[in-house]
């Protein structure tokens, strides 16, 4: 079983640290940070499941999943939403080209983007750009990634759980995140 943890960072003084998720503060000592703060930058393996561990999960602060390599890797992200870190340092970019156009859209979309739907994006080759970007552009986004094919639930992340770039988005992803530039809850 892998885990990732999900909330904003706020606050370490010694071995207690306080996450906020979803607009609640929690404040984890011990065992309970240790686990979050290892988790917070990727994916961990669970050498073995604790109350600690439980409670985390119970709080939605770690999403785990039983699948293994990279398409634990791939699970995990499809149920956190993937939120830019605001205000950021605009002469701080990212390594790659991929990951800099990943980030474009996470800033940028006008709307919160699953990881499924920036691999779609990204097996399409859809570029981000300026008549599909931002709040006005939103309609024109989301009818650019569904169609009659994918619209159903949990269609699009079925697809995408095979698409050829699954890989490369999802290290994308794993970079802005340990990098700094994204946060997930």
């Amino acid at each position: 079983m892998y885990y990732l943890s999900k909330g904003v960072f706020i606050h370490q003084v010694e071995t207690l640290i306080q996450v906020s998720h979803r607009g609640t503060v929690h404040s984890l000592i011990g065992e309970s940070s240790s686990l979050w703060l290892s988790g917070q930058r990727g994916p961990r393996l669970v050498v073995k499941r604790t109350k600690c561990f439980d409670a985390l999960v119970e709080l939605g602060l770690v999403e785990t999943t039983e699948e293994t390599a990279e398409l634990a890797r791939y699970r995990l992200l499809t149920n956190c939403i993937i939120c830019p870190i605001k205000p950021y340092d605009r002469s701080c970019k990212p390594k790659t080209a991929q990951d800099q156009a990943v980030l474009k859209w996470i800033r940028h979309a006008g709307l919160r983007l699953t990881v499924a739907e920036l691999i779609y994006l990204a097996e399409k080759q859809v570029r981000p750009k300026t008549s599909i970007l931002g709040k006005r552009n939103r309609q024109v986004l989301v009818e650019t990634i569904y169609t009659t094919g994918n619209i159903a639930d949990m269609v699009l992340e079925t697809q995408m759980e095979h698409a050829q770039c699954r890989d490369h988005v999802v290290n994308a992803i794993y970079r802005l995140l340990n990098d700094n530039f994204i946060y997930l809850i």
